[in-house]
């Protein structure tokens, strides 16, 4: 798929941007999943992300998720939100 529309993110920078801001305090890092053999061809558009947020007290939340591009950057952004509170608790 390909898409011009503003709401789209295109590119792993502006990914990695987006998931920063949708969950203030957080580390976030954004790599390329493993190599598997079945997936080669789509290696360029899909990442792996970890979204670390420090507790006080506790040990550090970690959540991880996929995405591939272009993905809707409201979608992305909202996903990371509720996994991040999901696991809160």
């Amino acid at each position: 798929m390909k898409t011009d529309d503003p709401a789209f993110v295109q590119t792993p920078d502006d990914a990695h941007a987006i998931l920063r801001d949708a969950v203030p305090g957080a580390r976030v890092s954004v790599r390329r999943p493993p190599m598997i053999h079945w997936a080669q061809g789509n290696t360029d558009r899909t990442r792996v992300y970890d979204i670390r947020v420090p507790r006080l007290g506790r040990n550090e939340l970690i959540v991880t998720g996929s995405y591939s591009l272009p993905i809707e950057a409201d979608a992305l952004a909202k996903h990371a939100r509720d996994e991040v509170e999901k696991r809160w608790r």
